[in-house]
């Protein structure tokens, strides 16, 4: 027979207070901090789970970084990794008392660092190694607002980052980060878009696009000028220029006309 236990037992206070994690959305803002901290996007970081084996969009995320849903185990366990959190994960996204001062944790990352350089405390060689996806490099520029005519690929306004080869379309030449909210809901602020250099798009084709002075990531409409509008596209030898259009998604955003007096140049497609 079994006996019971004494009435007078108390359970200790708990290691880990879900109710309260979930309030103070600890793990969602530690999730949002990390990311940064790693200058990634969060369409960095669906990739990276992707090539992890699981399939998530920027949705799923941002509830995740805002506490209206969490990933589970798996993509949990994923999102360390991805995150440089795999050695300090409960400490780190728990907001549990560390043993060490930030100062120290970052000591004890740079001595792990070392010994895993040294190749002398590899694991056995009979362990299975996990498997790790192949990156690739890829030119990332900055914001397309940012760029100048004549200068956007060939300033040094990028920078060399490593993606999975799985993430990044066949015909890539560089990536491009979006800025704003014109092109919402099919891309987003702060996501990066793969881009094919290019100088000619058919009609309905997102490209990114050089305007008096100004990039833009639009979606491409040309067509003939109006009978009114038609002097002002016509050149002195009689040559009349399309209307080109460069196109919002968002409705809420105005589209782009482009003059023909000014520079208007096709920098590249956008791959889905």
């Amino acid at each position: 027979m079994c006996k019971a236990f004494p009435r007078d037992i108390r359970i200790a206070a708990p290691p880990y207070d879900i109710s309260a994690q979930r309030e103070r959305n600890t793990l969602g803002r530690r999730l949002r901090e990390a990311r940064q901290a790693r200058r990634m996007t969060q369409m960095d970081v669906v990739r990276a789970l992707a090539a992890c084996g699981s399939e998530v969009g920027i949705a799923a995320l941002s509830k995740w970084e805002h506490g209206q849903a969490v990933p589970n185990a798996h993509q949990f366990l994923a999102l360390c990794a991805i995150l440089g959190h795999a050695e300090d994960a409960f400490s780190y996204f728990a907001a549990a008392p560390a043993p060490l001062s930030a100062q120290g944790m970052k000591k004890l990352r740079d001595y792990m660092d070392d010994l895993i350089a040294s190749g002398r405390y590899a694991p056995d060689a009979q362990q299975e190694d996990l498997p790790r996806a192949r990156l690739t490099e890829v030119r990332v520029y900055d914001e397309p607002a940012a760029a100048g005519p004549g200068c956007f690929l060939d300033s040094g306004a990028y920078e060399t980052l490593s993606f999975p080869a799985s993430s990044i379309p066949e015909g890539t030449d560089f990536g491009v980060r979006v800025r704003g909210v014109s092109m919402e809901p099919n891309y987003v602020s702060g996501q990066i878009v793969w881009v094919e250099q290019c100088a000619e798009l058919a009609s309905g084709e997102v490209g990114v696009f050089v305007y008096d002075g100004n990039a833009y990531l639009k979606r491409y409409q040309p067509g003939m000028p109006d009978e009114d509008e038609r002097e002002a596209y016509t050149d002195s030898e009689g040559f009349v220029y399309p209307k080109i259009t460069l196109a919002s998604i968002n409705p809420a955003c105005a589209d782009v006309q482009v003059r023909p007096d000014l520079e208007f140049r096709i920098i590249g497609r956008v791959l889905s």
